[in-house]
């Protein structure tokens, strides 16, 4: 840690590994076998080589050949850095996500609060979704405001949309769907 508090990535010794597709690229931060963080970025028009770091970088590929084709990508093997994760709180909405948000279907922050038992807490569970580490993965994209606008997500509304989109959202392409 530095003297903010902050971890400093480069004493926690992370690799990293690109992925990219047409509609968005994938940057792995991997740390001692674990997915340690992602982060999203405008797509590429060459594809991944498909070189591999470890034995889960197959299954990133393979996940982000059938996202891109409107498939479920199917993240459940990969190990994820849950120390990362220094809140119960944050942990538990980010697990309920996962575990109940499937592709193709959208909640709202509120409806996530009370399925994570945390009936009223729609503003934490919005902060507790916007600090994901793992974007995509955990697919904090998939939630959306009480009134059905997008909100926000830390890759950019953008970039949400077209996620959305590539799952089969049914939302207005052209329109502007953000609301603070």
């Amino acid at each position: 840690m530095n003297n903010s508090g902050q971890l400093n990535k480069s004493t926690l010794n992370l690799a990293p590994e690109l992925f990219a597709n047409e509609h968005y690229s994938m940057l792995c931060w991997w740390r001692d076998g674990l997915l340690h963080r992602v982060e999203l970025g405008p797509g590429k028009t060459k594809k991944s080589s498909g070189d591999c770091i470890n034995r889960y970088s197959r299954i990133i590929h393979a996940a982000l050949e059938r996202h891109v084709r409107g498939k479920n990508p199917d993240w459940d093997n990969l190990p994820l850095d849950w120390a990362v994760i220094t809140s119960a709180f944050q942990r538990s909405v980010l697990k309920t996500l996962m575990d109940q948000i499937g592709h193709g279907h959208t909640t709202s922050y509120k409806e996530l609060a009370r399925m994570a038992g945390f009936p009223g807490a729609a503003r934490a569970v919005g902060q507790a979704v916007g600090s994901n580490p793992w974007p995509l993965i955990v697919p904090c994209h998939r939630v959306l405001t009480s009134s059905g606008m997008l909100g926000g997500f830390s890759s950019g509304i953008e970039m949400k949309k077209m996620l959305l989109f590539l799952e089969g959202w049914p939302g207005d392409k052209d329109a502007s769907l953000y609301q603070a």
